[in-house]
């Protein structure tokens, strides 16, 4: 645990916890180790929980805890100022089971529900929404020299400073006994003397002034030396990383690979890449989006796609569930389905869609984060016994065949090292019904109904091991605005004109809900600290308005994105990127969203949305060019963690634009709005574009063009497969 680095420290060996033994200045007698006089008002506020009103499904849902929790606010730490009390936050993921699991077990320790009330003013902080705490946990996790891990108590003064913290998943053992001692040790520290009270304010404000620091040299964008090249040289190493052989894509951590498998497909549908580049993308977009539509990621009983996996495969899913991840990945998917050539992509990529629409729609047409279900693993998994009993003989052995199950269990040693899941099977479509139906004897028609029978079965067998899921009714801007490019990239694909209708509803309704003139807040009709857009938010919103207006041609989505990017601009300063503006920032450090950590970064977003406004002729503030432009050094070294900046780099340097004439004919508009989300920009042509009446003119990034007057010119001139859609 991390304490006050200069004072001495006394470790117990018992517990491992690292204690503090007192000052030595502060050995005093009894009476002049007492503190001065403090007034001390304990607000009303503090001696009962205040999540109620929350916009956050997260924190309302502890609303009902023992646990006075209060709200990430400045209200909140001037009344631990008033009370003299130090702050217990929670900094917390809603995404991830685990932060459920933490509360749920704090909840059931009354002994430490009585010391936090008591003792402290515990905060729980919805990390999702206030990125900037999610980030900053990154940065302590790392001071202490633990891996990234979330949920994360931190204990602060009331001017926001850190005082000590530790990932509540660090060590083994109770976790009363982890915060009871851990508690004790830091209020002991802040009620021994007015001394040490004294030198916890000194101490932890110099401190953070020194992560501060830090924190500012490491946000500054340090620029490759020839960005052309050096994205060139990324790419490869990106694609180096996945091995044909083993199925294994190296470093990509536990996340849905989606930025990733979208840059593999997007460097194969432009012009010029290298060919050595090309081929390699090939097979790792052919050999990933295989891998990952085979696998257990993507759930083949209700369409859900997890977002993060056990191990170093594929075939153990963590069973999170969230809709801003699965949107994201639906993208991926429908950018993967142009190259990869696998219909079971655009099946998979429609039954995602109606997942989303039945488990995460909220009022108004607009879309929710999604509730966690705390369930055991096991409700996930399989033996063959009880499948066995749940499906008719036929069933089984169309199942099998499909699945892969195996009586000893088909999770791999990769994705499950300790064998804790032995003799259970994960669920997945590894080989189509149709496929294997010859080889059972059947028809594809008999073997498919044999499989939908089966899954629907299966379905109902889970849903009353675990019982219905809780929804959630709260509007969440994110997600809905996911949800638009999901839309917008079905539509692309499939050319299904109800994607379109409904990409466009739903951004209308986003820009309606979630916008105020020019700004953007995560909820609708709140306005506080937890509400405030963040950089990333503006990323999101200002790349499903880009999405939207590529599918219809229509200027409106674009000019309310440049409109939207050069609010966002209040987020840059000269080569700094801040993820929070400061009057919504409650720890005085610059944090910074450079780097993937557990979703796309706010400067990848950031760097997409000007590379395709400034192609398409639109003027943003000058901070975008030198503070998210560049591409970032190390990228090369680690392009795993910037794959988002690297899509960015692909739009800015090969993506064509194409100008439409407004007599075009319908089915070239139509091809048009058809074309690559975000790998073809697009707009009508103004007259001083000159382009050739009833035609497009594709503008390419060298300097050259040409003009199209028929669908499959266009597809022949534009894209490096030739005239596919």
């Amino acid at each position: 645990m991390r304490y006050f680095p200069v004072l001495p420290r006394l470790v117990a060996a018992a517990s491992g916890i690292v204690l503090l033994s007192g000052l030595p200045a502060c050995r005093k007698s009894a009476s002049a180790a007492l503190p001065a006089a403090v007034p001390v008002d304990i607000a009303p506020e503090l001696l009962a929980n205040g999540l109620a009103s929350s916009p956050s499904t997260f924190l309302a849902d502890q609303a009902s805890s023992p646990v006075h929790w209060q709200p990430w606010s400045r209200e909140t730490l001037e009344r631990a100022r008033r009370a003299d009390r130090l702050v217990f936050a929670v900094f917390a993921l809603p995404q991830q089971a685990e932060s459920l699991s933490v509360l749920k077990a704090i909840h059931a320790e009354s002994s430490l529900v009585s010391d936090l009330n008591s003792n402290f003013v515990p905060v729980l902080v919805d990390s999702d929404a206030c990125r900037e705490t999610g980030l900053l946990a990154a940065s302590l996790c790392s001071e202490i020299k633990q891996p990234f891990s979330m949920p994360l108590f931190v204990w602060m003064t009331p001017d926001g400073n850190p005082v000590a913290w530790i990932p509540a998943k660090a060590r083994k053992g109770g976790l009363r006994e982890l915060c009871e001692q851990s508690s004790s040790v830091v209020a002991r520290m802040w009620r021994e003397s007015a001394e040490s009270h004294a030198y916890i304010l000194g101490n932890s404000k110099s401190d953070n002034a020194a992560r501060a620091e830090r924190l500012a040299k490491a946000a500054t964008l340090v620029p490759a030396a020839d960005a052309a090249q050096d994205g060139l040289r990324a790419i490869r190493q990106l694609s180096s990383f996945y091995d044909a052989g083993s199925h294994s894509f190296d470093n990509a951590g536990g996340l849905f690979p989606a930025a990733g498998l979208e840059v593999f497909s997007s460097a194969l549908l432009v012009k010029g890449i290298p060919a050595d580049i090309a081929g390699r993308c090939r097979e790792a977009s052919e050999g990933l989006s295989e891998d990952l539509s085979s696998s257990a990621m993507l759930d083949p009983l209700d369409g859900c796609i997890y977002s993060a996996r056990w191990g170093g495969g594929w075939d153990l899913p963590s069973f999170t569930r969230d809709c801003p991840n699965h949107a994201r990945a639906l993208v991926a998917l429908a950018c993967a389905a142009r190259t990869a050539k696998q219909p079971q992509l655009v099946h998979q990529l429609i039954a995602g869609l109606n997942f989303a629409e039945k488990n995460y729609a909220a009022s108004e047409g607009l879309f929710a984060l999604g509730r966690q279900d705390l369930q055991p693993r096991e409700n996930w998994l399989w033996s063959l016994d009880q499948l066995e009993k749940a499906l008719s003989p036929e069933e089984l052995k169309v199942w099998t065949a499909v699945s892969g199950l195996k009586n000893l269990g088909n999770i791999p040693a990769e994705s499950d090292p300790n064998r804790d899941q032995f003799r259970r099977n994960s669920l997945a479509v590894k080989v189509a019904p149709e496929t294997v139906a010859a080889k059972l004897g059947l028809t594809p028609e008999v073997a498919r109904e044999q499989f939908e029978s089966g899954r629907r079965k299966i379905l109902k067998l889970r849903q009353d091991r675990g019982g219905a899921a809780d929804g959630d009714s709260r509007p969440h801007a994110v997600a809905t605005f996911r949800m638009v490019s999901a839309y917008a990239a079905a539509f692309s694909l499939t050319g299904d004109p109800v994607w379109k209708k409904k990409a466009v509803e739903t951004f209308d309704r986003a820009c309606g809900t979630f916008g105020r003139d020019s700004e953007l807040r995560l909820f609708p009709g709140k306005d506080d600290i937890v509400g405030e857009g963040r950089a990333f938010l503006y990323g999101v919103a200002i790349q499903a308005g880009l999405d939207v207006a590529e599918i219809t041609l229509d200027p409106a989505p674009v000019d309310w994105s440049e409109k939207t990017a050069t609010t966002a601009g209040k987020f840059l300063e000269g080569a700094n990127l801040r993820e929070v503006v400061p009057a919504a920032a409650l720890v005085d450090v610059p944090v910074a969203d450079r780097t993937m950590i557990y979703d796309d970064s706010s400067a990848g977003l950031l760097a997409g949305a000007e590379a395709r406004l400034s192609r398409l002729g639109r003027k943003l503030p000058e901070a975008y060019a030198t503070a998210v432009v560049p591409l970032p050094k190390d990228a090369v070294d680690s392009p795993i963690v910037h794959a988002d900046l690297l899509q960015a780099f692909l739009m800015r340097q090969y993506a064509p634009v194409v100008l439409v004439a407004p007599d075009a004919a319908p089915a070239l508009k139509e091809a048009v709005c058809r074309l690559p989300l975000r790998m073809a920009l697009r707009r009508m042509a103004a007259v001083s574009d000159e382009v050739p009446a009833g035609q497009v003119k594709i503008l390419f990034p060298d300097g050259t063009s040409k003009a199209a007057s028929t669908p499959d010119m266009l597809g022949a001139v534009i894209l490096a497969g030739g005239p596919a859609r």
